[in-house]
């Protein structure tokens, strides 16, 4: 059995434009997951950047940057880690200050990077965020 196709002429086109589809709920609903995104990236780059300064008021020798999405507008989400690193560490102290951060930070979602054996290091001084 076949069904009839509908009939249509082929040379009219409509005066009447196609129903445009509304995406305004959907856009709304993204700008509000953004702004609360970049809510959350605000408040966390204020919390670890006080908790770096307490961590290391007592190295001045230290430098301390932070890098990565936490320092981007909008590119901080709940899933990402925090990325520091460290220039001027003791010989020997990079684990304990990894310990040390994860306590501070209450997570274990961390990057630390000692600036004298990263190959990057002039992209964190240029573009990262010095904390100490």
């Amino acid at each position: 059995m076949t069904l009839p196709l509908p009939v249509r002429n082929i040379g009219q086109v409509s005066a009447q434009p196609a129903a445009a589809f509304d995406c305004s709920l959907w856009k709304q609903s993204v700008r509000q997951r953004a702004v609360a995104r970049e809510q959350l990236r605000v408040r966390t780059l204020e919390q670890v950047q006080r908790g770096l300064q307490a961590r290391f008021a007592s190295r001045p020798a230290v430098r301390v940057y932070l890098f990565g999405s936490l320092t981007q507008p909008f590119a901080f989400g709940p899933r990402a880690d925090i990325d520091v690193a460290v220039e001027g560490l003791a010989p020997g102290d990079f684990w304990q200050v990894w310990g040390d951060l994860e306590e501070v930070f209450g997570t274990e979602r961390m990057d630390l990077i000692e600036m004298e054996k990263c190959p990057f290091a002039g992209l964190i001084r240029s573009r990262g965020i010095q904390v100490q």
